[in-house]
């Protein structure tokens, strides 16, 4: 009778007519490395070409290569896994390239035990996609009992994008701020500002108030970053900033908006001198401005463009593809193709 990691791994590197030749013979070849007595450098390698390679489903193959992978201990005489950490950089890659299909966190996690859920939670960061994000927002309002690993693995996935990011996501990092002292409280402080969640930032005020002083600076921290403002951890500043912010866009947004339409170009670009001196909430400004560049050109469009590229928001750029697609001339063309190329690098870099 076969063991039991034999009869997985058969059911794991069996061909299937649905399945390219390819894809059966690396699942073959990588699954024998389980069935022998491989070398760690060869366990190594296989991990490595998972990550070149493989598809979501390798995942599993993943881990039981990881986990014969030898342990090591460190200087100081603690236990580290090697394994994790290159099971963690195999999948990274293997979610960036098929992002669109990403697994839900907890079909892939289960119910493993350390190192390995660790390591998979940290690959959906790692993979620095949108899809990742909404993904691991899922997995918190799921509410895992340690939520430290998927707050960081989030933090780590919205880096280095641009949002308006999912926005369950970040109803799921916020609803941590009401858990002082558990896990994934602090870290969640920290997330909020990395995904840009202009909702939070009375909260945040208030965390500026905290007794624990690396709260409280990470709240400022967070707010900078929301807001592009500057007021340290002033909380009288900031809510007095905050409800002047307010009251423009209730009141003088809608009016130099519709100022852009306006035949005098003074005046609209006053409107424009005006709208760009405002970064809060900074997604919703985007969006506003760039449905409204259809009625700009020549040096007008120009510093809408600018204000777009300074407010760094992905939301502006359906409008601004809509805009290249009516054939504008060449230096209107040049300017929407730059003012694009700020805001859609990861967009480019996330796709499969």
């Amino acid at each position: 009778m076969l063991a039991p990691l034999a009869i997985a791994l058969l059911a794991l590197v069996a061909p299937q007519h649905s399945r390219r030749a390819s894809n059966s013979e690396l699942r073959a070849s990588l699954g024998a490395l389980v069935l022998r007595e491989a070398t760690a450098s060869e366990l190594e390698q296989g991990l490595a070409r998972i990550g070149r390679e493989g598809t979501l489903a390798e995942v599993e193959l993943a881990v039981m290569i990881a986990a014969r992978i030898p342990s090591e201990i460190d200087e100081l005489g603690q236990t580290s896994t090697p394994g994790a950490r290159l099971l963690t950089a195999s999948l990274r890659d293997v979610f960036r390239r098929h992002a669109v299909k990403l697994p839900r966190v907890a079909s892939v996690v289960g119910e493993r035990s350390e190192p390995w859920a660790s390591a998979l939670i940290a690959a959906y960061g790692d993979s620095a996609t949108p899809q990742a994000v909404a993904r691991l927002g899922e997995w918190l309002a799921s509410g895992p009992e340690d939520a430290s690993g998927a707050v960081l693995a989030l933090s780590a996935a919205a880096r280095s994008q641009q949002g308006p990011f999912d926005s369950r996501a970040r109803a799921s990092v916020r609803a941590l701020l009401d858990r002082p002292g558990r896990p994934g409280h602090r870290e969640a402080v920290l997330a909020l500002g990395w995904l840009d969640d202009d909702e939070s930032v009375d909260e945040l005020c208030e965390l500026l108030r905290s007794a624990h002083p690396g709260i409280a600076d990470d709240a400022r921290w967070s707010l900078e970053r929301i807001t592009g403002a500057r007021f340290g951890r002033d909380a009288l500043a900031w809510r007095r900033w905050l409800s002047e912010e307010r009251d423009w866009r209730l009141e003088r947004l809608p009016g130099l908006l519709d100022q852009l339409y306006d035949a005098n170009r003074g005046a609209a670009a006053r409107a424009l001198n005006e709208l760009a001196r405002h970064q809060f909430p900074r997604h919703e400004l985007a969006a506003r401005l760039a449905e409204r560049m259809d009625a700009l050109d020549g040096d007008l469009l120009g510093c809408a463009c600018g204000a777009l590229a300074q407010l760094r928001s992905a939301a502006a750029i359906p409008a601004l593809r809509e805009l290249l697609e009516q054939g504008r001339p060449e230096a209107e063309h040049a300017e929407l193709l730059a003012t694009l190329a700020v805001l859609e690098p990861w967009a480019r870099d996330s796709r499969n």
